[in-house]
Parts: structure tokens; sequence; C-alpha cells
């Protein structure tokens, strides 16, 4: 199984450093680890399932900049896994240029 291609913007530093998005939710891929992505200036996007191998649990989306308790807009939740590579792809084009410009915002519920 491939997993999801999160379609990263090709003008950004963007870099996938791993993905275990897939479109199924099949319990051995809801782990908080799912998805890292470094936009190329301190930012990054991390992507985990909460709680752990849980069904009734969510994908978790947060923005942070050099280090984790340095969020740059509130966590973004979702159970379904197309939306939260279409959110990756947003919050990338946002995030890859001046992450201050990009003012904090009220978490989007999927």
């Amino acid at each position: 199984m491939t997993p999801l291609d999160l379609q990263l913007p090709s003008r950004s530093k963007a870099k996938v450093i791993f993905n275990s998005l897939y479109a199924d939710r099949a319990l051995a891929h809801l782990t908080e680890d799912v998805a890292l992505i470094d936009l190329g200036n301190k930012v990054f996007i991390d992507v985990g399932w909460y709680p752990d191998r849980d069904p009734a649990g969510s994908y978790r989306i947060t923005v942070y900049q050099e280090h984790w308790d340095k969020q740059l807009r509130k966590p973004i939740r979702s159970r379904d896994p197309r939306r939260v590579a279409e959110q990756i792809r947003k919050l990338a084009t946002r995030f890859a240029k001046s992450p201050r410009r990009a003012k904090l915002t009220k978490p989007n519920k999927a």
C-alpha cells in the first residue's frame, strides 16, 4: 500500500521527512507518528493519530517553529485521511514562506 500523495507546493523548500498517511484507517497506521514535513524555514507540520491506535481517535495536525512548544496555530483535527492531506497542502502553502505573517487562527474541525 502506498501513502497518500501530499502534493506539497512545488515552489517551496518543503520536504517530507516521513509519511505514513494512508487512505484506509487500519489500526496499524493510526499512530502518533503519521507524517512530518519540514517546510525549510524551521517550520514543521506534524501529523499524528490520538490516542495512538484507538479507532475512536482522530488525526491531529500541528504546525510549529523550531520546537514543539512554539506552535504557530491551534491543531486541526480530522478523522478523514484525504482531508488531512488537503489540510497539509494548505498549511504548507501558508507557512512555507513566512511563518510570522500567518496569524494564529481557530482550528478547523473536519
